[in-house]
């Protein structure tokens, strides 16, 4: 096992943040998760939130800031994960994409839905967000 190096970014629209829907198969949870991707190798955590957003939504991304690191020990799937993930903020260089609420995203040949829900749902732990520690720090960073 080798611990994995993601880079995860908060795309906002008024109080709602961007996210991908997952389901852990193991215990039939639905959580949710912002859009990001692995780090590669010699690549910056910056440059991999670019490309991974560019990969998955098919447009460009601006305004890149780095908010926090998380560092999550869980499983999924029966399997035992272990990941660093650092998260950026960050807007769209297209503000068409601000007017869809379901964004088709694609992940080599796999594709998924990404939608806006509102951090409330994610601070009241109506709905599951992860890392771990993302909806603290979302709840913490809306009431400064």
């Amino acid at each position: 096992m080798r611990i994995k190096n993601l880079a995860i970014c908060l795309i906002c629209r008024n109080n709602e943040i961007l996210v991908l829907e997952g389901l852990n198969h193991k215990n039939n949870e639905i959580f949710y998760r912002p859009l990001g991707g692995h780090i590669e190798f010699s690549e910056t955590a910056k440059s991999a939130i670019f490309r991974e957003l560019k990969e998955e939504v098919g447009t460009e991304i601006e305004n890149i800031k780095h908010l926090a690191t998380f560092e999550s020990i869980f499983e999924y799937n029966g399997i035992p994960e272990h990941e660093i993930l650092i998260l950026f903020s960050a807007s769209f260089k297209h503000k068409s994409f601000y007017l869809k609420d379901i964004i088709e995203c694609k992940e080599g040949d796999d594709t998924f839905i990404a939608k806006w829900i509102n951090i409330d749902e994610f601070i009241s732990g109506n709905k599951t967000l992860y890392p771990d520690g993302l909806s603290k720090y979302l709840k913490n960073r809306q009431q400064k």
